[in-house]
């Protein structure tokens, strides 16, 4: 007879390597040694075919093994193993899975999934473990249990402006200049790589799963393990100084005016005092994985509070000068001619679009002429202009706003120049470098 839970025992083995694999990024070692995992498992459950008394072992084991055919895009193997399973006695709980997971698989046929997809997806359901459940309500019923639009953007704005705020402090503690040949081209990367991924949406009110895949980020410019430790701990470094924390307690100004300087508080923690204000039209809480139940609320936040994460830091002269924009709204005939001021406003964050159609610079040695007109967004945060274009993966930044178009416009031509010299580009480098030759052409 066999050695059922021997056979299963390695089964395991293999099903931890894969996991392992899948949170590496390594899918092909990650199929090889799911298929290892599902023949063992599907050996150890045809063991016990016949033996019916043998429930809930019987039907773990063919849940198991189909689970891990479809995780591998064997479709009908896996709906095969459903029926052995429930042609058994499975229990309740155990039977609800099996039909989840006949679900799944008639979705997986009818949007025809292959197995990538399904490892896709696989990673994110991974990921999600360490994602924090974050609900977003209206303080008033004026709209019922509705959440206006302008709430939703304006906190996952905050969340993800403090994210990134808190990712670059932590990387200016961690490395200095001698870490790398380039350190402000390191810590442009970092910061553009560092965004917070959305894994799961709930549109009830409104609920959102938030993780930073510190895997999944390209964080290519080092590999060293003085990296890699540091890349593992951002995010939950982020979750316990800023989401999780008690931040009206004395012990939690205590700690963290030991932790960061005057300066890097108001860095991680403004956009977020914004969202805890009490001005603010809308309120956050910490859920369970379902959004069904409050783990905790964030705190509406207090002056002191207030004053202490967002402290009036001095400034020198002329080395740290802050700008401000000015916003100013006239009054106009038809014909644009200016009649009466109404209103200026000073604005600490601001968003303006521009449009390139070719670009022309002598220390590029080439001209780039756009197939169409291409839009650009520059933001004004935090005393700096700044572009984060996602479709070219590029990130600049410059306190002069007459400056930023043009190292947009180098930093794009230099890229490209880059990509196409590349010999053995990765799987990454050649999509971006098909987008280049499908929006531009070099001349």
């Amino acid at each position: 007879m066999k050695d059922i839970r021997s056979i299963h025992g390695r089964a395991m083995d293999f099903m931890r390597l894969a996991k392992q694999d899948l949170e590496n990024r390594d899918k092909a070692s990650y199929l090889i040694n799911t298929q290892q995992a599902f023949d063992l498992e599907k050996e150890a459950a045809f063991a016990l075919i016949s033996n019916f008394e043998s429930e809930p072992t019987r039907s773990v084991l063919f849940r198991s093994a189909a689970n891990l055919a479809y995780n591998l895009g064997q479709y009908e193997e896996a709906e095969k193993l459903i029926y052995q399973a429930l042609s058994g006695r499975p229990h309740a709980e155990i039977k609800a899975e099996l039909l989840s997971l006949k679900d799944s698989i008639d979705l997986a046929y009818s949007l025809e999934f292959s197995a990538n997809d399904i490892t896709e997806y696989n990673y994110i359901d991974l990921i999600k473990e360490n994602a924090v459940n974050l609900k977003v309500e209206p303080k008033t019923d004026r709209y019922s249990k509705a959440v206006v639009l302008d709430s939703i953007v304006d906190f996952l704005k905050n969340v993800q402006t403090s994210y990134k705020n808190f990712a670059e402090v932590l990387f200016r503690k961690a490395f200095n200049e001698d870490d790398f040949p380039n350190f402000d081209g390191a810590l442009t990367s970092f910061k553009r790589d560092s965004s917070l991924l959305m894994v799961d949406l709930k549109f009830q009110s409104f609920g959102v799963s938030l993780v930073a895949d510190t895997s999944i980020m390209n964080y290519s410019f080092d590999t060293t393990k003085k990296f890699t430790d540091f890349k593992s701990t951002i995010f939950d470094g982020f979750k316990k100084d800023v989401l999780y924390a008690d931040l009206n307690s004395e012990q939690f100004h205590q700690e963290i005016s030991q932790k960061y300087t005057d300066n890097e508080r108001n860095k991680i923690y403004t956009t977020i005092a914004t969202t805890l204000d009490s001005k603010s039209d809308y309120r956050v809480s910490i859920t369970d994985h379902d959004f069904k139940y409050k783990v905790k609320d964030l705190p509406t936040i207090n002056k002191k509070t207030l004053s202490f994460l967002k402290p009036k830091v001095s400034k020198i002269e002329d080395q740290n000068k802050e700008f401000v924009i000015k916003k100013t709204l006239e009054l106009t005939d038809t014909e644009g001619n200016k009649k009466t001021k109404l209103q200026t406003e000073f604005l600490s964050y601001a968003e303006f679009s521009i449009t390139i159609s070719d670009i022309k610079h002598k220390e590029l040695g080439v001209e780039i002429y756009f197939s169409d007109p291409y839009t650009l967004k520059i933001v004004f945060e935090n005393n700096t202009f700044s572009i984060n274009d996602h479709f070219f993966e590029i990130l600049v930044e410059n306190q002069e706003f007459k400056d930023i178009q043009k190292l947009y416009e180098i930093a794009l031509g230099e890229k490209y120049l880059n990509l196409a010299k590349t010999l053995e580009p990765t799987v990454d480098e050649k999509n971006l470098l098909d987008n280049m030759n499908s929006t531009f052409f070099i001349s």
